[in-house]
């Protein structure tokens, strides 16, 4: 729980010095219901690439389990594209020391981001952390580069 406040007390002050830094919080589901929190950094004005530094933390046998995650975003905005409907679509990769879990989704002005992938066990043994994942986040922060139709 420390390490939830710390990340989010770190992400509020970062985010007065600079335009680009998001906190992603959200609902996510990787085989068990987590809350997902995190720290996301917008790298590029008109190509969105995103990477970010979030939690999954869940209840696991009555305690608070918490597995961290790195991850990279791409939503190919363009203001030079004509076409605002690609603009909506967005892939993810994201990793755990458990894990890794390519998603695909589609995203609103870069504040509500629905995604959907697979999750890939490092070994084998691990067969219960294989399957469909989805999630649902919301990206807190200043906005400033957000596409406008």
């Amino acid at each position: 729980m420390k390490k939830i406040v710390c990340l989010i007390i770190i992400g509020i002050s970062l985010n007065s010095f600079s335009q680009e830094i998001l906190i992603p919080i959200g609902y996510s589901y990787n085989q068990k219901h987590n809350l997902h929190l995190g720290l996301d950094v917008q790298l590029t004005n008109e190509t969105f690439f995103i990477v970010g530094i979030s939690s999954n933390t869940t209840f696991n046998n009555g305690k608070l389990q918490s597995v961290p995650e790195i991850h990279t975003s791409v939503l190919p905005f363009s203001s030079e594209n004509k076409s605002h409907l690609l603009s909506y679509f967005m892939t993810e990769i994201a990793s755990t020391k458990e894990c890794f879990n390519p998603s695909l989704g589609i995203s609103i002005y870069n504040v509500v981001k629905f995604k959907t992938g697979y999750n890939f066990a490092y070994k084998p043994e691990d067969s219960q952390l294989k399957g469909i994942t989805f999630g649902l986040i919301f990206s807190l922060g200043s906005m400033k580069n957000s596409k406008t139709l």
